[in-house]
């Protein structure tokens, strides 16, 4: 099966080629990734299920004469810390209540999307930069990293992406919270081990990485907000 980059690219390049009046060609894919379903411990014939991971983008601008951009990424990719997580060092003033803390379940629903310079291996490119997202954000297996912020981690997880990824230019990471609130029934004290999820109060951690010397890209499509923080990365 074809990555879907080259799936939108050979679509984008046909209509450009079909329809002489065309002078710009826009195509997005999206590849939800699905598992052979198990059933009575084996594998069902004809029965697949959500594999999770998220839902695998791409997106790509071809103009007539040739210059083709291709951006990529994962949508609403859940990951969770259940430890080595705070947020502390923020600003803080007259008005600000929020204590800070060093120990709390951070988790999001990811939204990354990133830049190509040219050609590469798609499918090979898409699993060392998810591998890279995952190794900044959750740390070794056994002892994992400590995270004062989403903001922070967000930042380490872009830098890593880069690092890991030479082909690419950019990166775009959106990072809504997921709050975990501890909760303690009446009669009962707070052990770390029940926590209510909740959608408020709600915050948007977002931001571009650009890797120094390129332009930044926010979003082909939905999704980009022109107001979000761009960080140069000195790589």
């Amino acid at each position: 099966m074809a990555p879907p980059e080259e799936f939108a690219l050979a679509l984008a390049r046909h209509f450009l080629a079909s329809h002489p009046l065309v002078a710009t060609a826009k195509v997005s894919v999206r590849a939800a990734p699905w598992a052979r379903a198990t059933v009575s411990g084996a594998p069902h014939r004809h029965g697949f299920a959500d594999a999770g991971g998220g839902t695998r983008t791409a997106r790509v601008v071809a103009r007539r004469g040739g210059a083709v951009d291709v951006v990529a990424g994962v949508d609403g990719w859940r990951v969770l810390k259940t430890t080595r997580s705070g947020y502390e060092g923020f600003h803080r003033d007259a008005l600000t209540l929020l204590p800070e803390t060093r120990e709390r379940v951070a988790a999001t629903a990811m939204t990354a999307s990133w830049r190509y310079e040219g050609p590469v291996a798609y499918d090979q490119t898409y699993k060392v930069i998810k591998s890279a997202l995952a190794a900044a954000f959750f740390g070794p297996p056994t002892v994992g990293v400590h995270s004062p912020s989403l903001q922070f981690t967000l930042h380490a997880m872009a830098q890593a992406a880069l690092e890991a990824a030479p082909a690419v230019d950019s990166i775009h990471i959106r990072m809504p919270n997921l709050h975990f609130l501890p909760c303690a029934p009446p009669g009962s004290t707070f052990d770390d081990d029940v926590y209510v999820a909740t959608s408020e109060p709600h915050g948007t951690i977002e931001a571009t990485v650009v890797r120094e010397g390129k332009e930044g890209h926010v979003s082909l499509w939905e999704g980009g907000d022109p107001a979000a923080v761009v960080a140069r990365a000195r790589l």
